[in-house]
């Protein structure tokens, strides 16, 4: 019933549309009613993510599957998301983009002089005992946490700013030294490291990247371990805090005018 009805006045937007987007999600229930509404129009699936692994409904998933066909194409943020999706699609890579203008405006460092800081951005997936682990043989590193609700007390060294603006995340993530992704996956799951928009602003500032061994990127800058054996933190910690900071670590980082562009040459090519 939620998907046969749309009110008046989006209906009438559809009709006049050269293209629909759908968002991965609920959205998907509208996909038949859209292509009745307007069987011209373009219809551009934006998924970001697996209908499983954030807990869709049945439906919701059994009507992915249904529709996945019906679309003109389907823009993913990582390759392996696509190759997980229904079969029937018209699948195309088009990477995350960032807003690169906030950094570069962040000119003023938040740190004392002389320190050494780390910082992690976001709960999905955060893994609080690796970061507890490398807080406690780094004691002369601060770990600041963005977006993280910390359980129970936080060692003396770690910092729990909550959530904070973009423009303060911006300044505390290039100047950091090292930048955490301490994501605690497994397989099914690794798609949505992959895609990680912090991966992208980390890199953009320059900074190693402490992370998973099982996440496959390569843009030069991270410094991986392991989520089943024992890691040396310690040795893992001072490779960081050693490693360069190479401009090449911003190759192909797209911003998001370039996904715009991209997005809409997978519908309408130039």
């Amino acid at each position: 019933l939620y998907g046969r009805f749309l009110p008046g006045f989006v209906a009438q937007k559809i009709k006049d549309a050269d293209l629909v987007v759908v968002e991965s999600g609920t959205p998907i229930a509208f996909v038949p009613l859209l292509r009745r509404l307007n069987p011209k129009a373009k219809l551009l699936y934006f998924c970001r993510d697996l209908l499983l692994s954030v807990g869709a409904a049945p439906y919701l998933c059994e009507t992915e599957r249904r529709v996945i066909g019906l679309f003109d194409s389907i823009c993913v943020p990582s390759r392996r998301l696509g190759e997980m999706l229904p079969s029937g699609g018209k699948v195309n890579f088009v990477p995350q983009g960032i807003e690169g203008a906030a950094f570069d405006k962040a000119e003023a460092s938040p740190y004392a002089p002389g320190s050494r800081n780390a910082v992690a951005v976001g709960d999905m997936l955060f893994d609080q005992a690796a970061v507890e682990q490398m807080a406690s043989v780094a004691p002369e590193v601060t770990f600041h946490l963005f977006g993280i609700k910390w359980r129970g007390e936080a060692p003396a060294n770690i910092e729990v700013h909550g959530e904070q603006s973009f423009e303060t995340l911006a300044a505390y993530i290039r100047h950091a030294d090292i930048g955490l992704a301490p994501y605690k996956v497994n397989t099914s799951e690794v798609y949505l490291a992959e895609s990680s928009l912090k991966l992208l602003q980390y890199g953009y500032c320059l900074l190693p990247v402490v992370l998973p061994d099982i996440i496959p990127v390569s843009r030069g800058n991270e410094i991986t371990y392991s989520l089943d054996a024992a890691n040396d933190w310690r040795a893992i910690i001072d490779t960081a805090l050693g490693w360069p900071h190479d401009r090449s670590y911003r190759l192909g980082i797209l911003s998001w005018e370039d996904v715009a562009a991209q997005t809409l040459a997978t519908v309408f090519p130039q």
